[in-house]
């Protein structure tokens, strides 16, 4: 069938009045989709918030205790030095076997060995040498600790530091105070737009700053010597192990209707 070129210009006019009204339509669906995904995870243009913080507090007793400690020995020679800082090692560590502590959580942080020198009128002369050998315990039979402290004493080991009472399952607390301080500002944001008359939306912006405390009162020695009168130990420290207190701090932004 033959079309008139004034069939052929009308049917061409249809063509491209379809096509303008497809693209229009087109481009009125991106720009609404548009709109919908600027909210999707990100703040948006949003004037109608309510930004509160919430805190919340949990106090633990604490589950584990570090502590370190270094065994030093000065003479002539390295090998001899050596040779007594292993005996001396060997003996606590035969006493910490005896107290429970696995061999896992015995563990030798440094091994040095330094010359010692003397000045005489401006020449230097060697001495001998230092060995030092520095351990880290951690004691997970916390009722123990002051038996650690105790036997390293007893053996006159220098730069004992600690014990540190910490919590072993210290994210957990973590994470249960932070689900406590969500809620307590969420609480807040939930009362103030009732009072308001509006309601809840969803979460425009979300920070978190949290802080552990420090157990108190902890020990700290730079050195310390107790009188055990040999197997009899005639007094062992005292270490009071007091509480952590493990806080969160959050603060949410709330858009509201």
């Amino acid at each position: 069938m033959l079309f008139t070129q004034e069939q052929k210009n009308h049917v061409g006019n249809l063509i491209i009045g379809a096509l303008v009204v497809l693209i229009i339509f087109l481009a009125a669906l991106s720009l609404t989709t548009f709109k919908e995904m600027r909210y999707v995870g990100t703040s948006g243009d949003v004037s109608n918030t309510l930004t509160f913080s919430g805190e919340a507090e949990i106090r633990v007793e604490p589950d584990i205790a570090n502590i370190s400690f270094s065994v030093e020995e000065e003479s002539e020679s390295v090998s001899d030095a050596q040779e007594i800082v292993s005996e001396k090692i060997s003996v606590i560590l035969d006493g910490l076997d005896d107290l429970g502590l696995e061999d896992k959580d015995i563990r030798t942080s440094s091994y040095t060995t330094n010359p010692r020198y003397d000045w005489n009128d401006g020449e230097r002369k060697l001495r001998g040498y230092i060995v030092r050998q520095s351990v880290n315990l951690i004691i997970r039979d916390i009722d123990d600790t002051n038996n650690v402290i105790a036997l390293l004493g007893g053996e006159e080991v220098s730069n004992l530091s600690g014990p540190y009472f910490e919590v072993e399952d210290e994210e957990g607390y973590d994470r249960l105070a932070r689900k406590e301080a969500i809620a307590a500002a969420r609480k807040k944001a939930e009362e103030l737009a009732s009072d308001l008359g509006g309601r809840l939306i969803r979460i425009v912006s979300f920070n978190e700053n949290g802080n552990n405390g420090s157990i108190e009162p902890y020990a700290y020695a730079e050195s310390a010597s107790f009188d055990l009168g040999g197997s009899n130990i005639k007094s062992l420290p005292e270490i009071p192990t007091g509480e952590n207190v493990i806080t969160a701090r959050v603060t949410i932004t709330y858009e509201i209707q």
